[in-house]
């Protein structure tokens, strides 16, 4: 999420806070270096103008900006509160994007504007002012200078020269070092001279000087910080005293006394303001001093203290709280939770883009084999009101897109369905339909799939704006244009692995549709044509007079070779099941048949499929027990009612044994014992159990119908046993 300009300030302000208190403490006891990458991470901070999430940040513990805006909505309004408008996502044909008609004028822009201008103004000014006395400076010709310059060789042009208008040893320039001399140093001792020129290349290899640049222009952004400006000031000292560390570790020592006595021996003066290069100066002079003869040899523990301390802080405070994405309305009214909702974002993993729709699939397989993900995934994906919501949420979008198409057992052909209207204010229709087929999943990314869908909407969207409403009102030229879109689409979004079809009807301006009857809104609804005539007979094929003597593995491979001569002929007749919709011809004991024991086999075969294509052993199918309520009318203020809903796995030790009308046998069984328990007990029964009595019952009946072959698990954690009685309250 991106920040504003004070927010970053805030964060920052935290950080140098927390950077002074650590200087404070562990200022002898650290490497000095230690304190400049702790400023560096300031900086970044300071100069990132977004969040970086992390679970760990002291952040945290705050309330994030949902809840408090939450709490702004429960505030009593005292004073009227004018609120932003907000904007879907991704909005459908008739979303209209909401616009702030006032217009403001940002003082605070233009105050914060001036004052970046006024203080980068008087950085540029100190540096012209520098940089014209360095320029009037000339080379040393001194043979001990020039030995020393052949023993400490860079990469860069290293100079040193001398000048009659500074006062102490600085240094300045980056690709073109030059390490400036005060007139009066080159007659300075060998030892001083020595402390003086490898004081100054420390600056130089450690490119100290960019990073005052980046410490200065930081300031001029957040120029109205004060803690900003008391970070430089010990920036500069941190850096100073950081050389002087490396000095003393470099020559020894023993050193310490002799280059504390060089720093005394200078001449005291006032460097002034200097931003844009680093000197050999008598700032805070008395504390350098102390800190050098309180020195200690840079150690691995240290230094790892030291990295620890830096990496904690950084992580604690650089970091903001994770955001937490609140449920739209639509889904926590579908009876979802936050928490399922963010199981559902999490599907959304990072990086996803740049996966392979094959590495893709096999981490989100991985990822959602779980019993807690395989029966939410179930209840989303069924969701009508969910589903027709697919374009307003981008979490949802990515899901009916990109997650559920390319995870489905029928993932290589999908079919997908929009409409766009000319615009809010016209009743011309495009109605369209466009398959994807993937031919190459090692190749198409996931990403480039989802940007096939995101393009197509919003290419549409904007085809059908930009007519007046006399062309729109053509059919036939309108038609025309829509083939020759369609086409660019296909020749835009068409790449190697994936192929894209079109087909479309447009309804023009004078075209008044008619009252959607029952059944065309029914039909509406479903996500997928109704079975035919054709795919029914050809699956009753199956039902032999001898089916139920099959082996599993055998009638199962007739079903999947069944499901494989039409393409989607499976997602047809599964939606027929889940709404129980079947052709009036049909015979109850062949529904039965449809719905039970061919319904059995096509999860059996995900199964088989799934672990064909990630590699991992076969997980056991699940099966929906029940989902029964019953009540007892009371009072007129309430009444009693119990509530049972369960689901639950089955193990098939051997596929090549078990027969079909084994595995029917022993689920109708349980499954009809179950319901007998229900339907015979009362309601005031039922008040009288738990959940555990009802779990013990549902593992006791199992049990039962269990056998060598088949297996019924029953899992405490899918099952849920609900009860209330309202009758005696008065």
């Amino acid at each position: 999420m991106d920040m504003s300009l004070i927010e970053m300030s805030i964060y920052g302000a935290v950080m140098i806070i927390a950077v002074i208190f650590v200087r404070a403490v562990f200022f002898n006891r650290l490497p000095k270096r230690a304190f400049i990458l702790l400023w560096a991470a300031v900086m970044l901070r300071l100069a990132i103008p977004f969040q970086i999430s992390a679970p760990f940040s002291v952040y945290s513990a705050l309330p994030d900006r949902a809840e408090l805006e939450e709490g702004i909505e429960n505030l009593p309004e005292l004073l009227p509160i004018r609120r932003r408008p907000t904007a879907v996502w991704l909005p459908d044909e008739n979303a209209i994007w909401e616009k702030e008609e006032k217009k403001t004028y940002p003082i605070g822009k233009y105050i914060q504007v001036a004052g970046m201008l006024a203080c980068g103004s008087f950085f540029v000014l100190s540096y012209w002012r520098c940089s014209r006395k360095f320029k009037m400076s000339i080379p040393v010709k001194e043979v001990r200078v020039e030995r020393w310059l052949a023993e400490h060789r860079l990469r860069r042009n290293l100079h040193v020269r001398q000048s009659e208008y500074i006062t102490f040893p600085l240094t300045y320039g980056v690709l073109r070092p030059i390490i400036l001399l005060p007139k009066a140093m080159t007659g300075a001792d060998d030892k001083t001279l020595n402390y003086v020129l490898t004081h100054e290349l420390i600056h130089i290899k450690r490119f100290d000087l960019p990073m005052k640049w980046a410490m200065a222009a930081i300031v001029c952004v957040h120029w109205f910080n004060p803690l900003v400006w008391v970070m430089l000031t010990l920036f500069n000292r941190d850096i100073e005293l950081a050389c002087d560390e490396a000095v003393i570790q470099s020559m020894g020592e023993g050193e310490k006394s002799g280059y504390a006595r060089a720093l005394i021996s200078m001449e005291e003066v006032k460097s002034g303001f200097a931003p844009f290069y680093s000197g050999f100066n008598r700032n805070a002079i008395e504390a350098r001093i102390k800190a050098i003869m309180k020195m200690k040899k840079v150690t691995f523990a240290a230094v790892s203290a030291a990295i620890i301390i830096a990496g904690t802080l950084t992580a604690v405070l650089a970091t903001s709280a994770k955001e937490k994405v609140q449920a739209p309305d639509f889904v926590l009214e579908q009876g979802f939770s936050e928490e399922e909702y963010e199981m559902i974002r999490a599907l959304k993993i990072d990086g996803y883009e740049k996966m392979s729709v094959s590495e893709y699939q096999n981490k989100l397989w991985e990822m959602v084999d779980t019993e807690q993900y395989r029966y939410l995934i179930e209840r989303f994906s069924l969701n009508e009101m969910i589903y027709g919501k697919k374009d307003v949420d981008e979490t949802t979008f990515y899901y009916f897109y990109v997650f559920e198409p390319l995870t489905a057992s029928r993932w290589k052909e999908r079919d997908f369905g929009g409409s766009q209207t000319a615009s809010p204010f016209h009743t011309a229709l495009l109605e369209y339909e466009y398959k994807l087929t993937i031919s190459e999943p090692d190749v198409l990314l996931a990403g480039e799939y989802e940007k096939t869908h995101l393009g197509i909407k919003q290419e549409l969207q904007q085809f059908m704006e930009k007519w007046t409403r006399e062309e729109l009102a053509n059919a036939d030229a309108m038609e025309e244009a829509i083939h020759t879109e369609l086409d660019m689409l296909i020749q835009t979004y068409e790449k190697e692995g994936l192929e894209i079809a079109f087909d479309f009807s447009y309804l023009p301006l004078e075209y008044e549709p008619e009252e959607p009857t029952q059944e065309a809104w029914e039909q509406e609804m479903r996500r997928y044509p109704k079975g035919t005539e054709e795919d029914y007979k050809a699956l009753l094929a199956l039902k032999t007079d001898d089916y139920v003597q099959e082996s599993i593995s055998e009638f199962n491979g007739a079903v999947l070779e069944w499901a494989n001569a039409v393409g989607e002929r499976m997602d047809w007749i599964w939606e027929d099941i889940e709404r129980n919709e079947y052709p009036e011809w049909l015979s109850p004991e062949e529904a039965a048949f449809v719905s039970q024991t061919m319904s059995r086999s096509c999860k059996e075969n995900a199964c088989m499929i799934k672990s064909h294509n990630t590699g991992r052993p076969e997980e056991d199918p699940w099966c929906f027990g029940a989902d029964w309520f019953k009540q007892e009318e009371g009072n007129d203020r309430g009444s009693a009612w119990c509530q049972l809903w369960f689901q639950f796995p089955y193990h098939i030790s051997d596929k090549d044994v078990l027969t079909v009308g084994e595995r029917d046998k022993c689920l109708d069984g349980f499954l009809n014992n179950v319901a007998r328990f229900w339907e015979e007990r009362s309601v005031d029964e039922l008040l009288g159990m738990t959940k555990e009595d009802v779990t013990a019952y549902l593992k006791e009946t199992a049990s039962a119908y269990s056998n060598d072959l088949i297996t019924i698990e029953i899992d405490e954690g899918q099952v849920s046993f609900e009860h209330m009685d309202e009758r005696n309250i008065n």
